[in-house]
């Protein structure tokens, strides 16, 4: 699939962190699903800072690519996709823009946990405060999250969520 078999090719992506911010949240709307229980309602944009850092990551990123010598392609000149700009040229991660909200789906927080239930939402075994019976498992629990997939970090908590159940 590669054009040129005598290059190297890769590609670079950065996350950020969104800092809280009062305008940003979750709320229950008047709508309701199937059975009758209210759908979320999310309330998020970009702020400025969000921006500002998309903004500098693309910078990041190119100077790195320069100092290794490197150049910034298209995907149509590195790969022999067959009818590949039908389905690359209107693909999100590949514009200029950043990203909607959720789009790569890493994001974490909304669900702190915490000591008691008058500053978090979740007990120390990712139990919601007044339904123990109920465990957020997801990274809903996190403060903010490390730069790489978190996938494992929210392996791991489900794991000694699911023990503590066992032991009780």
């Amino acid at each position: 699939m590669q054009k040129d078999k005598n290059k190297s090719i890769g590609f670079l992506i950065a996350h950020g962190e969104v800092l809280p911010r009062e305008k940003n949240s979750v709320s229950l709307s008047k709508k309701t699903d199937e059975w009758g229980i209210p759908i979320p309602y999310i309330e998020f944009e970009w702020s400025e800072n969000e921006l500002n850092m998309a903004k500098h990551m693309e910078i990041t990123i190119r100077k790195s690519i320069k100092a290794a010598n490197g150049e910034i392609k298209n995907i149509d000149e590195l790969m022999n996709i067959p009818l590949g700009s039908l389905f690359t040229k209107n693909l999100i991660a590949l514009s200029d823009s950043p990203p909607p909200p959720g789009y790569y789906i890493h994001e974490v927080g909304g669900a702190p946990m915490g000591i008691n239930e008058e500053n978090s939402v979740v007990d120390k075994f990712n139990r919601l405060w007044r339904c123990k019976n109920v465990l957020v498992l997801d990274g809903a629990c996190w403060p903010t999250s490390s730069w790489q997939s978190p996938t494992l970090t929210m392996m791991a908590l489900s794991r000694r969520a699911c023990l503590n159940i066992k032991k009780t």
